[in-house]
Protein backbone atom coordinates (compact mmCIF):
# COMPACT_ATOMS: atom_id res chain seq x y z
CA UNK A 1 0.00 0.00 0.00
CA UNK A 2 1.19 3.44 -1.20
CA UNK A 3 2.05 5.81 1.96
CA UNK A 4 1.14 9.63 2.04
CA UNK A 5 3.52 12.05 1.87
CA UNK A 6 4.38 14.82 4.41
CA UNK A 7 2.08 17.83 5.10
CA UNK A 8 4.53 19.96 3.36
CA UNK A 9 3.48 22.58 5.65
CA UNK A 10 -0.23 22.68 5.33
CA UNK A 11 -2.20 21.66 7.84
CA UNK A 12 -4.05 17.90 7.68
CA UNK A 13 -7.56 17.67 7.71
CA UNK A 14 -8.99 15.20 9.67
CA UNK A 15 -10.28 11.81 8.43
CA UNK A 16 -14.40 12.27 7.82
CA UNK A 17 -13.95 15.97 7.16
CA UNK A 18 -14.72 15.18 3.51
CA UNK A 19 -16.88 18.47 2.70
CA UNK A 20 -20.01 19.14 0.28
CA UNK A 21 -17.47 21.64 -1.44
CA UNK A 22 -14.70 18.94 -1.85
CA UNK A 23 -17.19 16.86 -3.56
CA UNK A 24 -18.52 18.84 -5.71
CA UNK A 25 -14.48 20.29 -6.48
CA UNK A 26 -14.27 16.97 -7.44
CA UNK A 27 -16.81 15.52 -9.22
CA UNK A 28 -15.78 18.87 -11.69
CA UNK A 29 -12.20 17.78 -11.59
CA UNK A 30 -13.63 14.33 -13.06
CA UNK A 31 -15.06 16.10 -15.78
CA UNK A 32 -11.65 16.57 -17.63
CA UNK A 33 -10.21 12.84 -15.88
CA UNK A 34 -13.37 10.42 -15.96
CA UNK A 35 -11.38 7.59 -15.44
CA UNK A 36 -9.45 7.90 -12.67
CA UNK A 37 -9.52 5.65 -9.74
CA UNK A 38 -10.31 5.93 -6.31
CA UNK A 39 -6.58 6.08 -5.27
CA UNK A 40 -6.24 8.80 -7.29
CA UNK A 41 -8.84 10.34 -6.36
CA UNK A 42 -7.98 10.29 -2.63
CA UNK A 43 -4.29 11.26 -4.08
CA UNK A 44 -6.11 14.49 -5.90
CA UNK A 45 -8.17 15.17 -2.66
CA UNK A 46 -4.97 14.76 -0.20
CA UNK A 47 -3.20 17.28 -3.00
CA UNK A 48 -5.73 20.09 -2.83
CA UNK A 49 -6.93 19.74 0.21
CA UNK A 50 -4.26 18.02 2.90
CA UNK A 51 -7.45 15.20 3.41
CA UNK A 52 -6.98 11.91 4.30
CA UNK A 53 -10.29 10.06 3.85
CA UNK A 54 -10.84 5.90 2.75
CA UNK A 55 -11.91 4.53 -0.65
CA UNK A 56 -15.48 3.68 1.19
CA UNK A 57 -15.90 7.76 2.50
CA UNK A 58 -15.16 9.08 -0.99
CA UNK A 59 -17.22 6.18 -2.82
CA UNK A 60 -20.28 6.56 -0.53
CA UNK A 61 -19.69 10.61 -0.96
CA UNK A 62 -19.31 10.06 -4.31
CA UNK A 63 -22.99 7.84 -4.44
CA UNK A 64 -24.63 10.79 -2.91
CA UNK A 65 -23.27 13.47 -4.90
CA UNK A 66 -25.23 11.19 -8.06
CA UNK A 67 -21.27 10.79 -9.09
CA UNK A 68 -20.74 7.28 -11.14
CA UNK A 69 -18.05 6.99 -13.77
CA UNK A 70 -21.00 6.34 -16.47
CA UNK A 71 -22.75 9.67 -15.67
CA UNK A 72 -18.96 11.64 -16.22
CA UNK A 73 -18.23 9.76 -19.11
CA UNK A 74 -21.31 10.86 -20.73
CA UNK A 75 -21.12 14.57 -19.35
CA UNK A 76 -17.05 14.44 -20.79
CA UNK A 77 -17.32 13.37 -24.03
CA UNK A 78 -20.91 13.47 -25.40
CA UNK A 79 -21.75 12.00 -28.38
CA UNK A 80 -22.61 14.34 -31.79
CA UNK A 81 -25.26 13.31 -33.83
CA UNK A 82 -23.13 11.93 -36.40
CA UNK A 83 -22.24 9.23 -34.01
CA UNK A 84 -25.72 7.76 -33.76
CA UNK A 85 -25.91 7.34 -37.58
Amino acid sequence: MESLPPSHGFPMVLHGALTAEMVKALTTYLIGKPNLELHEMLWWLWDEYGLITSKPTLSRRLKEAGWSHKVVRVVSHPLSVSDHL
